[in-house]
């Protein structure tokens, strides 16, 4: 057996560059697969290929590491297998943190061999299947979390979708001929109508006039299965090519990191760009760069004070929904999707047994949580939360060393570049706020250690001027 092992690890596919081609033909053939019908292409490659990293890994120092995480992730998730039944949910969920854990450690014991032209072909084939979205072509007509107040519940309910313009107190009747009162039309108005004995009453809210500002956001994907794959994909580039022109003071890295922030714009994805955002201002917090910090707050209070009027100007446009965003954020941010989803989390939490606290729920009861509490159904959007509530508290301490000592090897680099400072800060930002390893990371890992790599044996090049 161990022969076996060491042919394969010394065989011509056990290379980081090898195992990075096939996950990304098959994301890039899951993706136009399932534009046409739903076959999990990616999920079941890398029930496969994880597997075989492990192989890749044998006898080598990562690989009892490695092999700790999966156990502790894995026997949670076969009780609740038992517990609960088949699910593809379930087994998807459990890969992908497999898959995350396991293609950190061995890009990085091969980072060595990393190479960047891979990242070349990556970008291009991104930009090719994203592309298609200006031709009126997406995956998939998406709009996120399935809203509270979205059109098949309310019919299921006996209630009528509320359509308000945000410079309108009054609505028309469905004929659009008698103007009524705003307060009379309400969906919520029945709230007691949703309340079953199964459902959450102090979760659910009242509907305010702003609410449709969060419900009516528009996306661009292409030929990518959800939005945020392209956002998180886009937005990691354009870090990545920044920091090439940082070091090789190329205006070819430049113009795509420029590209890659533009598609990043265009997805219309809040969570990214706002990770992204806090991740900025988080740097030059810690460098104490007094211009950059007036500069930026500056702007951020002009765009608070002008939000209405902008909004009015670009709704039409894919930016219309980030200046949607602000007016949520300032005047209505109780219709945030990710705090309704909080809230179930926090009233779920509180009805845990010690034992629960222990090895979790499972993942596919969270979808079951927020059905009965918010009347969607959707995971908690949040790899913290998400993991203590499926997987327990051993778990979610598993996973937070994880990304302890993501940071702990690679510190100086992280600490040290403004660039790779954003690329962490943003993954631990994102893991918080709208969740990272669900979003394909055994592509962006490859990103990741080819950043961290082109900084090691370079400090003098890492800091930014003033």
């Amino acid at each position: 057996m161990r022969n076996f092992f060491t042919q394969i690890r010394m065989s011509g596919i056990n290379n980081p560059n090898v195992v990075f081609s096939v996950f990304l033909l098959l994301f890039v053939a899951d993706s136009v697969v399932n534009y046409f019908m739903k076959i999990p292409v990616f999920v079941s490659g890398m029930l496969v290929l994880t597997p075989a990293i492990w192989v890749f890994l044998y006898a080598s120092k990562p690989f009892k590491t490695v092999g700790v995480l999966s156990l502790i992730f894995i026997l949670p998730a076969v009780y609740h297998l038992f517990l609960y039944g088949f699910h593809k949910r379930t087994i998807s969920d459990l890969i992908f943190i497999l898959s995350f854990i396991s293609v950190y450690f061995y890009y990085r014991h091969y980072e060595h061999l990393i190479k960047s032209s891979m990242i070349g072909v990556f970008t291009v084939l991104m930009l090719a299947m994203f592309s298609v979205t200006f031709f009126g072509i997406n995956a998939d007509q998406w709009t996120e979390n399935q809203p509270l107040y979205q059109d098949e519940l309310l019919e299921k309910k006996g209630l009528k979708a509320p359509q308000q313009d945000i410079n309108e107190e009054k609505q028309t009747d469905q004929a659009g001929k008698r103007p009524v009162p705003a307060k009379k039309t309400r969906a919520l108005k029945k709230k007691k109508s949703w309340d079953t004995s199964e459902s959450t009453p102090n979760i659910l809210r009242k509907e305010k006039p702003f609410d449709f500002l969060e419900i009516s956001r528009r996306y661009h994907n292409g030929f990518f299965r959800l939005p945020h794959i392209a956002s998180y994909f886009f937005g990691f580039l354009m870090l990545y090519f920044a920091l090439l022109f940082q070091q090789k003071k190329k205006v070819s890295h430049l113009a795509v990191a420029g590209l890659m922030l533009l598609m990043l714009f265009y997805t219309g994805v809040r969570a990214t760009l706002a990770a992204f955002l806090v991740s900025f201002v988080l740097f030059i917090m810690k460098r104490k760069y007094a211009v950059w910090m007036l500069s930026f707050f500056a702007l951020a209070a002009i765009m608070v004070l002008l939000r209405h009027p902008l909004y009015t100007i670009f709704r039409d446009t894919f930016a219309g929904q980030y200046f949607a965003t602000l007016i949520t954020l300032v005047d209505n941010v109780g219709a945030f999707s990710r705090l309704l989803m909080w809230k179930s989390w926090f009233h779920e939490m509180s009805t845990f047994t010690w034992y629960e606290f222990l090895i979790g729920r499972g993942f596919i009861s969270s979808f079951d949580a927020n059905v009965k509490n918010l009347m969607f159904s959707e995971w908690f959007h949040s790899d913290f939360l998400s993991i203590l509530y499926s997987y327990g508290l051993i778990v979610f301490m598993a996973y937070g060393y994880f990304v302890i000592r993501i940071f702990r090897e690679n510190r100086s680099q992280i600490t040290g570049n403004i660039f790779v400072f954003s690329a962490f800060s943003t993954m631990v930002i994102l893991m918080v706020i709208n969740g990272f390893y669900y979003y394909i990371t055994v592509l962006l890992m490859f990103l990741f250690l080819k950043m961290f790599g082109n900084l090691k044996n370079k400090p003098a090049d890492m800091p930014v001027n003033d």
